[in-house]
C-alpha cells in the first residue's frame, strides 16, 4: 500500500510541470570545521550555524550578496532537511575536519510552482528579493527550522503531540535527561479555583459572589472530592482500541515523522512503503490491542476479586503470549527484508515500531480518562511512566530498540547524556553489567543467601581466607611472644585470632599457678637434701 502524503503543499504539485527543467543546480559544499582531539560539548547554535554557512556558500556559488533576506529564502526554498549531509563525527564529541552537504535539484521542486527555466544565472540582490517575497514572511519560517520538528503535528482528539514531545518521552536519551524546573504558577499568578457551571447553579447567588465563605469553600470541597471519585470510577472500565482508531493513529504518527531526518529519504520510496505497511498491517493492531489491555489488567486497574483472580491470571498470560509472537513476527519481517535487501535505513524500522506503540498507549489512555488527567494530574503522570517501564519491561529489556542512530549525535542528545539523571541510570546499568560479566568460578563463591539470614560472603579456606574478617566487638590482647616477631604480626593480620580473652586469660592462670608448684617441688626437695 502507498504511503499517504507528506504534506497539502507536495500533494498540488501540477503534472504539466513535472517534466519541466529546475533552476536550482546540484551543489557540493564543503564546509571545513575545526578538529578536536578529545570530544567536547558541542556548541547549541551549532545546527543553524551550519545552515548559514551552507546558505552563503549557494549564494556566492550564483553570485549573490549573502545579505539576511537572501539568507532566509535560500532556507526557505533549500531546506537543509532535502540534502545530503555526510556523518562528521568520528567519536563521540569530536568533530571531522570536513562537513559536506549535497544539494540533489530534483527533489527540491516547490509543489504548486512552476520550476523557472534557467536562463543564464539568476542574481538576487535586495530589491528584487523584497518585490518577490516579502521578509516578513520569511524570517519566522527561518527560526522555525532551527531544531529537528516536524510540519505535521500528531493530533488524535484532544491529544496533540510534536516528534519533539514524543523524542522526549520515550526515546532514550532524551527521556532520562534532566527535566528543566518548571516555574510556580501559583506564585506568579496566585490561587485560582475553577468552578464548574453545575456547581454555580446548585449554590445561591450569595454563597456564588462570596467565593471566601465557609459555606463556598465547603461546597468546593465536595465538588472537588465527587470528581476524585468519578476518576476512580473511571479507570475501572478499560481503554477502548478499535481497529479504525488505532489506524487513524498510525496514519497520524507517519505523517509526523521527520523521516528524511531520521535517514530515510524522499527518493527512498521503498523503505518509506515497508514502514507504512508494517504500521497499518494487522499484527501492528492486534500488538496494540493486545499491550492496552494487558497494561490494564497489570497497571491501571489491578484490584480485582477473589472470584476474578482466576480469570484475570489467565487472560493475563494470553494476552502476554499474543504480544510477544506479534512483536517476534513484526521483527523477523522486518530482518528478512534486512537480510535480503542490505540497506542501512531499514534498521531504523524496529525502533519506530516501537515508537508508535508507546505514543499508541498513552494516546488511547488520554482519550478514555479525560476526568483523570484533569483533577489527579501528578498520579496520572507516573501512571504513564509506569506503562512506558512496562512496555519496556516486556519488549525491550536491554533498551537496543529505544534509541535512534540519526539523532545520537544531535546537540540536544549531548546534553541529556552529560545530565545527572542519565548519569546514575548508565552506572546503574555498568554495575549490572559488570556483576553478569564475571565467571562462573567466581559466581559459585557467592553462595544464595538462607531465608531469613544473612548471606555469607565466602566460607573457603586457603585463598580465601583473607574474607574472615575479624570481629570488631570484641577487643582483643596481643600476647608478648606475638609481638616480638615480624613474621607472627603478618600471619595473625593473615588469620585473626579467634580465641576469646577469658580462655586466654585462664590459660594463663593455670600455667601460672603449674609454675608455682613446680617452684615450691623444687625448694622443697633442696631443703630435704640439705
Amino acid at each position: 500500500m502507498r504511503p499517504p502524503a507528506r504534506s497539502q503543499r507536495a500533494a498540488a504539485v501540477q503534472q504539466d510541470n513535472a517534466d519541466a527543467p529546475t533552476a536550482v543546480q546540484a551543489l557540493h559544499v564543503a564546509i571545513p570545521l575545526k578538529p578536536q582531539q578529545a570530544p567536547t560539548v558541542v556548541p547549541p547554535r551549532l545546527t543553524q550555524a551550519v545552515k548559514d554557512e551552507f546558505a552563503i556558500r549557494y549564494l556566492q556559488g550564483i553570485g549573490a550578496s549573502s545579505t539576511p533576506e537572501n539568507i532566509a529564502m535560500v532556507l526557505q526554498h533549500l531546506p537543509m532537511e532535502k540534502c545530503s549531509v555526510t556523518a562528521a563525527w568520528k567519536s563521540r564529541g569530536s568533530l571531522s575536519d570536513v562537513l559536506a552537504i549535497d544539494l540533489n535539484p530534483k527533489a527540491l521542486t516547490q509543489a504548486g510552482q512552476a520550476p523557472v527555466k534557467p536562463e543564464g544565472r539568476p542574481r538576487l540582490n535586495r530589491e528584487e528579493a523584497s518585490n518577490t517575497t516579502p521578509i516578513v514572511a520569511l524570517l519566522p519560517f527561518r527560526r522555525q527550522l532551527r531544531g529537528q520538528q516536524a510540519q505535521h503535528v500528531y493530533q488524535i482528539g484532544t491529544v496533540c503531540f510534536t516528534f519533539d514531545d514524543m523524542k522526549r518521552k520515550f526515546l532514550l536519551p532524551f527521556k532520562l535527561a534532566t527535566p528543566p524546573p518548571e516555574p510556580d504558577v501559583l506564585q506568579l499568578y496566585g490561587t485560582h479555583t475553577e468552578i464548574g457551571a453545575d456547581l454555580i447553579n446548585t449554590l445561591s447567588l450569595n454563597q456564588a459572589d462570596e467565593s471566601g465563605s465557609p459555606i463556598a469553600l465547603g461546597a468546593i470541597a465536595k465538588w472537588e472530592a465527587q470528581r476524585r471519585r468519578t476518576s476512580v470510577d473511571e479507570r475501572r472500565v478499560p481503554p477502548e482500541a478499535f481497529t479504525e482508531t488505532v489506524s487513524e493513529m498510525h496514519n497520524e504518527f507517519y505523517l509526523t515523522l521527520p523521516l528524511a531526518s531520521l535517514g530515510l529519504s524522499e527518493g527512498d520510496e521503498d523503505t518509506r512503503t515497508v514502514l507504512y505497511e508494517a504500521l497499518i498491517s494487522p499484527a501492528m493492531v492486534e500488538l496494540v490491542q493486545s499491550t492496552v489491555r494487558y497494561l490494564f489488567l497489570t497497571v491501571i486497574y489491578t484490584s480485582c476479586t477473589t472470584r476474578e483472580q482466576g480469570r484475570v491470571g489467565t487472560e493475563q498470560n494470553t494476552l502476554f503470549v499474543s504480544i510477544a509472537q506479534n512483536f517476534a513476527m513484526l521483527r523477523s519481517k522486518l530482518e528478512r527484508k534486512q537480510l535480503f535487501t542490505p540497506r542501512p535505513q531499514l534498521a531504523v524500522l524496529v525502533p519506530l515500531l516501537l515508537l508508535a506503540l508507546r505514543v499508541d498507549v498513552e494516546t488511547l489512555v488520554r482519550l478514555q480518562y479525560p476526568m483523570s488527567f484533569s483533577c489527579a494530574a501528578a498520579e496520572m503522570a507516573l501512571l504513564l511512566q509506569a506503562l512506558d517501564a512496562r512496555i519496556s519491561q516486556l519488549l525491550d529489556p536491554d533498551a537496543n530498540w529505544s534509541r535512534l542512530a540519526a539523532l545520537e549525535t544531535t546537540h540536544e542528545a549531548g546534553q541529556a547524556r552529560a545530565s545527572s539523571t542519565f548519569q546514575h541510570a548508565r552506572r546503574h546499568r555498568h554495575l549490572r553489567d559488570q556483576f553478569f560479566q564475571t565467571s562462573s568460578v567466581l559466581h559459585g563463591l557467592f553462595p544464595d543467601p538462607s531465608s531469613g539470614r544473612s548471606r555469607r560472603v565466602m566460607t573457603l579456606r586457603g585463598g580465601a581466607g583473607i574474607s574472615h574478617y575479624p570481629d570488631l566487638s570484641k577487643s582483643t590482647i596481643a600476647s608478648p611472644s606475638t609481638s616480638s616477631s615480624g613474621a607472627p604480626k603478618h600471619e595473625d593480620r593473615r588469620h585473626p585470632d579467634t580465641v576469646p580473652v577469658a580462655s586466654k586469660l585462664s590459660l594463663l592462670r593455670s600455667l601460672r599457678r603449674l609454675q608455682q608448684t613446680r617452684t615450691q617441688q623444687t625448694h622443697q626437695q633442696r631443703t630435704t637434701t640439705s
